[in-house]
């Protein structure tokens, strides 16, 4: 237990580099998929307590956005946003 709490608050250099290059995996999987959080038109709107679920993001170019489910309609405007580690 106390490992995982190690790990969770005080991170080994190694450990946060493992953390870094498994976020850039998963960004560039959705980038690959033009998931919505990946394009600039998706902005955070909304902020819910750790334990509520629910559509934080707005599409600006008046599109639907879904950042939750990863579903995306009428992307026709998607246009790349760069990632901040």
């Amino acid at each position: 237990m106390s490992n995982k709490l190690q790990r969770l608050f005080k991170p080994t250099p190694e450990e946060q580099e493992e953390d870094r290059k498994f976020v850039q995996k998963i960004w560039n999987d959705a980038l690959k998929k033009k998931d919505c959080i990946t394009c600039v038109n998706c902005i955070k709107v909304r902020e819910y307590p750790a334990y509520i679920t629910g559509e934080e993001c707005d599409c600006i170019a008046g599109l639907e956005c879904d950042t939750i489910m990863g579903i995306r309609k009428n992307c026709d405007q998607w246009i790349e946003r760069g990632i901040v580690i």
